[in-house]
């Protein structure tokens, strides 16, 4: 396999999958326009916990960040936040919130506002 990094596609939605969502992953086009496609993977049983075997796909970190990307994209999002993350979050919004506030020349939030209702 050549090293370009892997591409994915989700897709999501009736008639697809009811619930769900198929993940397509490929690389390409090379010089002669054919794309490399990840075939579907099959499972077969064995006595282990399967992690002494090869893994089912490697690809590097830039690859995974378009996975996530088009996860996001099609609205997934992580199941537990970080608690950095979300005061990194909360510090944004008041940021936001400040410059919404001084660019429509509203009282700040500081002196007792929170919005044009004053609620």
């Amino acid at each position: 396999m050549n090293t370009e990094l892997f591409k994915f596609k989700v897709v999501t939605g009736y008639p697809y999958i009811r619930g769900g969502f198929k993940l397509y992953c490929y690389k390409g086009p090379d010089e002669n326009g054919f794309f490399e496609d990840v075939a579907p993977v099959k499972l077969k049983k064995i006595k282990d916990n399967g992690f002494e075997t090869e893994p089912f796909l490697t690809v590097p970190k830039e690859s995974l960040q378009t996975l996530m990307d088009e996860l996001w994209e099609n609205e997934f999002r992580p199941s537990k936040v970080l608690e950095t993350d979300k005061a990194d979050i909360i510090n944004h919004l008041e940021d936001m919130r400040r410059i919404a506030f001084h660019k429509l020349e509203m009282p700040s939030i500081e002196k007792g506002r929170t919005g044009p209702t004053g609620v």
